[in-house]
């Protein structure tokens, strides 16, 4: 406090006196340089001009000129410049006041540049709040270069808002917004603008309008085009309906409701309808046709508490080549496999699979106790009749995850799971199972070992018992499993790198009892397990590092041996159920940003021989980058009578531009199974990509083009 007095004291005494050779002050983790500097005592305010720098916490400020107030911690700088350590965040302006307590900024001319996220905002009104909201008036947004010091610049594209607010949860609001390109404006702006790097989407000008249409054409369905409109109900809710008419086939509908309550509640509802226009069933169909066809699915998340959360999922569909034949439009199966990979980091069954599935389920988890309530319908389009499809309709399950029992070498974990089926034709009831699993890795000498034991205990209560002579079963059965193995080491060194090679042989030996009774239900996956399994597995592993790169390649060879299979005679049993299994063969070579290579062969020692092959290889940046990527995969199978071969590669025919092209081809039938190109061009802001796909089939064409950080709009299928 002392230096502090005699520090004003100074000052005092220099009130008014410029000094032109720099000056310094440090005051509240505040450390302030310039070349003219002023202190005035009585208001205790201090002006400083002439390169001024200001350090504070995580944040660098340069200014032409500051004047600051030390009781408020108020701060007025001009022509400035503001560098944001923490959220990696830019800013320039003209003139600014800072409250250094809070944190509030306002500003006029503002230049504003998210480093991380690479959006840049150039405002005439700028204001930052204590709360960490962000306010901006007459707002410029584009991902591409952007003067600040010229307002009469433009970049290639850029997106105008009259002004927006942008909260610390990432919801902005917004008005009067449109695309430019340079300085002419293009198209107005409706729909949602999604900056992916900022955890939530900003909401910029939610306001109702027609978004961009969608040009298609293909064999199958003809011409067509889609005009989605999008419709906001408030700041939560919007709606996406888009038509699209296909002059082989009629109108498919196509409506789309998006719903966020904060970021603990949200969903995503797709409905597709379509009056099929076709008599027959279309090339695709493997099903008989059905004038009405529709598909609606969605998903919905809702987190109770932080170890509490909700989920719903369904998918249900008239008929499945619905899926595969309209493969077209925003509301597509692969947008909408997209769009929820994206948003819930869920999938959805494949378009070709004979069931959909739909659920919802509670979860909760704390320490080391685990809960999940779950109830599924399963929508099949299979060979069954849906009134024999055993459905799942009640699932509970608890378990506790592995935890330490007398001894730190032996762990234990403990599940139960009570499962309710339901079907009209067949039996059905309830099962329960009860798990428990104890296992104790240790080492001897030198060899390295797990044991691994599990118990099993089922009880069965059937409502409808068919075939069945009881109402109440149970079985139980044990599962154990050993593995061990060695290491071996052989160092190949140089002076600037060195050879590791590393054998690690190995068995693993596994026993399960035959379950009792032998009489009982499938409803789970586990009533499937009917047999007792006597099982020796044996290999050698192999894996060679350098010093930059770990197990660049591994070499895997083992083979199994069922005891069971033995016990039956020689003379009658098929190939398929002796006792010794392929050989099998296993190559990985990675080498990061070169090449990848795994090799897969299998080898039968009664009578196929070599009866497997799979190669996948992919080559990046050969020839100095001409070959950006280079991939061949070949896969063969005696027993399944398939051969086939696939090749792609993109080429980067200049700084911009790249072009690829890809072929499967069937070399039994020796016909081309798909094909397929595409060229595209990348800007530093934006993006153009053409791409066509040929099968026996069918003829598509795809035409998108990006706003890097934000857009991307689409044309064709």
């Amino acid at each position: 406090m002392q230096r502090f007095l005699f520090f004003l004291f100074f000052l005092f005494f220099l009130l008014s006196f410029i000094v032109d050779s720099g000056f310094a002050i440090s005051y509240a983790n505040l450390e302030l340089t310039a070349k003219k500097l002023e202190f005035y005592f009585g208001t205790r305010t201090v002006l400083a001009e002439g390169n001024v720098v200001i350090k504070l916490p995580q944040t660098l400020i340069l200014a032409d000129s500051v004047e600051y107030h030390i009781p408020t911690q108020y701060l007025w700088i001009k022509n400035f410049e503001i560098y944001d350590n923490k959220n990696s965040i830019f800013l320039k302006g003209e003139t600014a006041f800072l409250d250094l307590r809070n944190g509030e900024i306002k500003a006029d001319k503002i230049f504003l540049a998210f480093k991380k996220q690479g959006i840049k905002i150039r405002a005439k009104v700028f204001l930052k709040n204590a709360l960490n909201e962000y306010f901006a008036k007459e707002a410029l947004i584009t991902s591409c270069d952007l003067s600040c010091e010229d307002d009469k610049s433009f970049p290639p594209w850029s997106i105008v808002v009259k002004n927006f607010v942008l909260t610390s949860k990432g919801i902005t609001t917004g008005s009067a917004t449109e695309f430019k390109i340079k300085n002419i404006p293009i198209v107005y702006v409706p729909q949602i603008v999604f900056f992916p790097k900022m955890k939530i989407p900003l909401l910029v000008s939610r306001k109702s309008g027609l978004l961009t249409p969608k040009l298609v054409h293909s064999n199958l369905l003809g011409w067509g085009i889609q005009l989605p409109l999008f419709l906001v109900m408030n700041d939560q809710i919007d709606y996406t309906i888009a038509p699209m008419y296909l002059s082989k086939r009629g109108m498919l509908w196509d409506v789309e409701n998006r719903f966020k309550f904060e970021e603990n509640f949200k969903g995503i509802i797709k409905i597709r309808y379509l009056k099929d226009q076709q008599k027959e069933g279309g090339i695709l169909a493997r099903e008989p046709s059905h004038k009405e066809k529709w598909w609606t699915v969605g998903k919905i998340d809702f987190l109770i508490t932080p170890h509490t959360d909700f989920h719903l999922d369904f998918d249900l569909v008239s008929q499945k080549n619905f899926l595969e034949e309209f493969d077209v439009g925003v509301g597509s199966f692969s947008t909408t496999k997209k769009l929820f990979l994206k948003e819930f980091k869920r999938d959805i069954e494949d378009k070709s699979q004979d069931y959909r599935t739909s659920k919802m389920w509670l979860q909760s988890f704390k320490n080391s106790f685990y809960f999940k309530i779950e109830n599924k319908y399963l929508d099949s389009h299979g060979s069954l009749n849906k009134t024999e499809v055993l459905q799942p309709f009640g699932n509970l399950y608890f378990g506790v995850l592995p935890f330490n029992l007398f001894s730190p070498h032996l762990l234990t974990s403990f599940s139960f799971n009570y499962l309710y089926t339901y079907r009209e034709k067949g039996y059905y009831g309830h099962e329960g199972t009860a798990r428990l699993t104890v296992s104790s890795p240790f080492a001897l000498w030198f060899l390295k070992n797990n044991i691994n034991f599990k118990y099993y205990y089922t009880f069965y209560y059937l409502q409808d018992k068919t075939s069945f002579s009881k109402n109440y079963l149970y079985r139980k059965f044990y599962e154990l499993k050993t593995d061990s193995y060695l290491e071996f080491y052989r160092y190949f060194s140089s002076s600037k790198s060195y050879l590791l090679h590393t054998v690690r042989p190995y068995v693993s030996y596994f026993y399960r009892k035959k379950p009792e009774p032998e009489e009982f239900p499938c409803f789970s996956y586990y009533d499937f397990i009917t047999k007792r399994r006597k099982l020796l597995e044996y290999g050698i592993w192999q894996f060679f590092s350098t010093k930059y790169i770990k197990n660049f390649l591994s070499l895997k060879l083992y083979q199994q041996y069922d005891f069971t299979k033995t016990e039956k005679s020689p003379l009658t049993v098929p190939q398929e159920e002796k006792p010794f299994s392929d050989l099998y063969f296993q190559l990985n070579l990675n080498y990061p940003s070169k090449i990848f290579l795994r090799y897969d062969t299998t080898y039968n020692f009664y009578g196929f021989g070599f009866k497997k092959h799979l190669l996948n290889m992919e080559i990046k940046n050969l020839f100095s980058g001409f070959f950006k990527t280079l991939g061949i995969s070949y896969q063969e199978d005696k027993a399944w009578n398939t051969r086939q071969i696939s090749f792609k590669t993109t080429l980067h025919i200049t700084r911009s531009f790249d072009t690829s092209f890809y072929i499967t081809r069937n070399l039994i039938t020796r016909e081309n199974i798909e094909t397929g190109g595409a060229i595209s061009y990348q800007h530093k802001c934006y993006a153009l990509n053409l791409s066509v796909t040929v099968t026996p089939e069918d003829t598509r064409f795809f035409f998108t083009f990006e706003l890097k950080k934000l857009l991307k709009y689409g044309i064709g299928r």
